[in-house]
C-alpha cells in the first residue's frame, strides 16, 4: 500500500515538472516571438536575434567541450556542429524574415507544421515507416495550421491576406528546423 502511494505521489510530481517546463517553453517562445517582431518593426537586423539565440548555445556549449571530448580536436568539432548552426541559423533568419510581412500569431501558428515536418524528413533520412496514425497526426496538424492561419480570408472580410513572401520564409524556417530535429537524431 505505502509503494502504491509513493508511485502516485512521484508521477504527480513528475507531471507537474512537466507542465512546469511547457508553460516554461510557451512562456519563452511568446516573449522571444515578440522580441524578435519589435527588433523588424524598429529595424535591427535579424542577424542580432539569431546571434542572440546562437550565442547561448555558444556559451552552454563550451564547458561541454572540456567533458569527455579529451580525444575529440577542434576541427571535428566543428565540422560536426557547423551544419546544425548553418541549419539553425537559417531557421531564426527565416522566422525573423517571416515577422516582417506576417502578424507574430500567425507565424507561430503555421511555424507549428514543425512536429509534421519531423515526422515526414524521418521517413527517408532515418528510414522511419509513415505508419496511419503518423500519416493522420501530419495530416491534422496541417489542417489545424489552415484553420488558425485562414489564408483564404481576405482583406474585405476583415482579416489580413497571407504575404507569399511571409509564408515561404516561415515554412522554410520550419523545415530548417525539423531537418535540424533530424539530423541530430540521425547522429
Amino acid at each position: 500500500m505505502f509503494f502504491k502511494a509513493a508511485r502516485h505521489e512521484a508521477r504527480r510530481h513528475q507531471t507537474a515538472v512537466g507542465i512546469c517546463i511547457v508553460a516554461g517553453i510557451a512562456v519563452t517562445h511568446v516573449a522571444a516571438t515578440q522580441a524578435a517582431q519589435l527588433c523588424v518593426l524598429n529595424g535591427v537586423p535579424p542577424f542580432f536575434s539569431m546571434w542572440f539565440s546562437t550565442g547561448w548555445n555558444v556559451l552552454l556549449a563550451l564547458p561541454l567541450l572540456r567533458l569527455g571530448t579529451a580525444d575529440v580536436s577542434v576541427s571535428k568539432l566543428v565540422c560536426s556542429v557547423l551544419p546544425f548552426y548553418a541549419l539553425w541559423a537559417g531557421a531564426n533568419t527565416m522566422y525573423v524574415a517571416a515577422l516582417g510581412s506576417l502578424t507574430s500569431s500567425l507565424t507561430t501558428a503555421l511555424f507549428s507544421v514543425t512536429p509534421a515536418l519531423v515526422v515526414l524528413f524521418a521517413v527517408p533520412l532515418l528510414r522511419r515507416r509513415l505508419t496511419l496514425p503518423s500519416l493522420l497526426a501530419c495530416v491534422l496538424a496541417a489542417a489545424g495550421v489552415a484553420l488558425v492561419a485562414q489564408p483564404w480570408r481576405t482583406t474585405e472580410a476583415g482579416g489580413g491576406a497571407i504575404s507569399l513572401h511571409g509564408l515561404a520564409a516561415v515554412l522554410g524556417a520550419a523545415s530548417c528546423a525539423a531537418l535540424y530535429k533530424v539530423l541530430f537524431k540521425r547522429r
